[in-house]
């Protein structure tokens, strides 16, 4: 007799089993607050600038400024986006300067209006800032896709799922690798309330990426105040590999063995010699193409009295020919798309 009783005892409680589960799994907002923590404690942030929109989420702005005040060591300003730009905030030949500019800005990036205010902050500072945007993981492409993130940028996104039953968070790197071009998304690590969370399918197109272009990094993964994080050691820009959509325009001079130059379709170069060599390897690891131009004076470069430069120097600085490189000092100089 006491068989049915329990099986129906048990029947009874596994209805409540769902919305128990429920109740136990944090708001979207509650979640993002607490992996904003984690993340300034595992990257040991100690100053955050927090850029507000017009009409912040008043709930997820006061959900971070407690927790952050709560559990974390970091030292939390806040900023609305529209005041980023404003004339007080200037600092010396028209640049703008930030509270916590040296450290970690943040944004929360829910509407339009939002990634146009962003766009406008990020093009009027420094664009090796260190930035952390919360973007809902369907929007990152759309929301982004149309600002121009360089190459060199340290912003990082945090993506998280709109659906109330997850409980993780990607952490993403975002760059273009010239002006133009198409976003890149690159996993970088990411933040679980749940351990049993770490597999979750939500994260599977970002972790291809990671298998693809990073397969050598090593993962870094720990406990922190409110979940696990995990993230790829190492610098991220160094990671951006794939220059593929680069065009190259460089000025070169002959220099047996160094450079041997040949003569190749309108009026470029084909370079070989031992710095010709180790520069095409370098197109192929890199991804990148390029056409080379002899300089026109026959001139390594110096300085003149007027303050012009020759050689190729002088046609870096003067953007003579479209070159924006040179091969063979080896002098760089800036990238320009195809």
């Amino acid at each position: 007799m006491l068989l049915p009783a329990l099986h129906t005892f048990l029947a009874f409680l596994s209805l409540f089993g769902p919305t128990m589960k429920a109740a136990s799994v944090p708001s979207n907002q509650e979640l993002t607050a607490m992996m904003l923590v984690d993340y300034l404690e595992f990257f040991h942030h100690l100053r955050v600038c927090l850029l507000v929109s017009e009409e912040p989420e008043q709930l997820w702005v006061r959900q971070a400024v407690v927790r952050v005040a709560r559990a974390s060591h970091a030292f939390l300003t806040v900023l609305r986006l529209n005041e980023a730009n404003s004339t007080r905030h200037h600092h010396g030949e028209g640049r703008r300067h930030l509270p916590c500019e040296r450290d970690l800005l943040l944004a929360h990036l829910t509407s339009r209006s939002d990634v146009h205010l962003f766009g406008q902050v990020f093009a009027s500072h420094a664009p090796d800032a260190s930035w952390l945007l919360l973007v809902p993981a369907p929007q990152v492409t759309r929301r982004l896709a149309n600002l121009y993130l360089p190459l060199h940028n340290r912003v990082t996104v945090a993506a998280y799922s709109p659906d109330v039953t997850s409980t993780s968070v990607s952490l993403l790197q975002c760059y273009h690798v010239s002006e133009g071009d198409t976003l890149r998304l690159q996993w970088f690590g990411a933040w679980h309330y749940d351990r049993t969370d770490i597999r979750n399918a939500f994260h599977d197109p970002w972790r291809k990426t990671r298998v693809e272009e990073n397969l050598d990094a090593p993962v870094l993964s720990r406990r922190v105040v409110y979940g696990v994080l995990e993230s790829l050691e190492g610098d991220p820009v160094l990671r951006r590999n794939n220059l593929h959509g680069i065009h190259l325009r460089c000025s070169t001079i002959s220099s047996p063995p160094r450079t041997i130059l040949k003569p190749a379709k309108d009026g470029a170069v084909d370079v070989t010699g031992i710095l010709g060599r180790a520069y095409e390897h370098m197109m192929q690891v890199a991804n990148f193409t390029s056409t080379c131009f002899a300089t026109k004076d026959g001139q390594w470069g110096g300085l003149r009295k007027d303050g012009t430069w020759t050689g190729m120097i002088g046609d870096i600085v003067s953007g003579r020919d479209g070159h924006c490189s040179g091969l063979v000092g080896h002098h760089a100089g800036t990238k320009q798309s195809s």
